[in-house]
């Protein structure tokens, strides 16, 4: 059997071999402790850098926003502008054709009393004449003869 000093040696050596590890833990644990709260700061940075990256393109993208939404604007008003003026061209267009019609419906009776004048000239009379007369209506410029002499 051993003595009692070395079982008492081996005790020592056993809680002092325990007391190690345990300093051993204790310093592993707090390293990992450590590396964790690095990386954990490490994190955040990048996402409060990423936070801070994505604000600002939130920020650009409700400008351009903006933007576009002036375009569209002067483009409504720019194709209003335009609808409105086609309208006002159409109406006039419709004035004038109008204007025209009437006028032309005005003349219509004038016309008709000269068809009837001319019906009654060519009906009742004989197309033939001398030749002295002949040679006298084909030497007139066409734009000065009767509808008679040019018949």
């Amino acid at each position: 059997m051993l003595s009692p000093d070395i079982r008492h040696s081996g005790i020592d050596l056993g809680k002092q071999f325990r007391g190690e590890l345990d300093a051993h833990r204790a310093l592993a644990a707090h390293q990992e402790k450590s590396l964790l709260q690095v990386e954990n700061a490490s994190l955040k940075s990048k996402f409060y850098r990423k936070i801070t990256e994505l604000e600002k393109m939130i920020e650009q993208q409700k400008g351009e926003k903006k933007q576009l939404q002036g375009v569209i604007q002067v483009q409504k008003q720019n194709y209003e502008f335009q609808l409105k003026e086609q309208e006002h061209n159409k109406q006039e267009v419709v004035r004038e054709l109008r204007n025209q019609q009437k006028q032309l419906e005005a003349e219509a009776p004038q016309f008709k009393h000269k068809l009837e004048e001319m019906k009654l000239q060519l009906s009742g009379n004989s197309f033939d004449i001398s030749e002295e007369a002949y040679v006298d209506i084909k030497g007139k410029p066409e734009e000065r003869r009767s509808f008679k002499e040019w018949i």
